[in-house]
């Protein structure tokens, strides 16, 4: 089930991937962008200007990137480049 939220939705998102890799400072600052982060609704309607298939488009292209970033860990691994520090 989805957050009731799309701004939920993506502090979701952010909080489970990219945050440990942020300091303090550039957590607040993302929660503070996100206060102006449209609806649900008006998300689905400003996305569906863009893509045809509307919201499932949209979670479909993301769930294609997945092994296209996998595949790039794997590479940045491979080449000792892969950096895990906090930053900021």
């Amino acid at each position: 089930p989805r957050p009731p939220t799309f701004a939920q939705a993506l502090m979701a998102a952010y909080e489970s991937s990219i945050s440990p890799y942020h300091n303090w400072v550039l957590q607040r600052t993302f929660g503070i962008a996100t206060a102006v982060v449209p609806s649900w609704s008006e998300a689905h309607d400003r996305l569906e200007e863009f893509d045809v298939r509307g919201e499932e488009g949209l979670l479909q292209n993301v769930a294609a990137l997945e092994p296209v970033l996998d595949r790039i860990e794997g590479a940045l691994r491979d080449w000792d480049m892969y950096d895990t520090r906090i930053i900021g």
